[in-house]
């Protein structure tokens, strides 16, 4: 999950606030410091994790002033299937038609 987080954080680097939602299994993984950890790799001066159950583990959604960075691992899939049909992704929790 860091690797993924790292990713992310990288993509938003100079934003003035950053809010990272994951799943709070994985945020212990990342341990006590895991704002400190946002807040370093983008440069920003609020950087802080928010425990969501709703973000799958090993994913995570990254929110600034701009907008949402959507690294779930159900949306990665999404985009990946996406691309070797070559249409446009489908939505987490939506089917694709049989």
């Amino acid at each position: 999950v860091r690797e993924v987080v790292v990713d992310v954080l990288r993509l938003v680097a100079g934003e003035e606030e950053v809010t990272l939602r994951m799943n709070p299994a994985d945020e212990a993984v990342l341990g006590d410091n895991a704002d400190d950890l946002v807040s370093r790799l983008t440069t920003c001066a609020r950087g802080r994790i928010v425990g969501d159950e709703s973000v799958e583990r090993g994913g995570c959604v990254v929110r600034t002033r701009h907008g949402e960075i959507d690294a779930r691992v159900e949306s990665q899939l999404g985009r990946i299937a996406a691309e070797l049909r070559g249409g446009d992704p489908v939505p987490p929790n939506e089917e694709t038609p049989s």
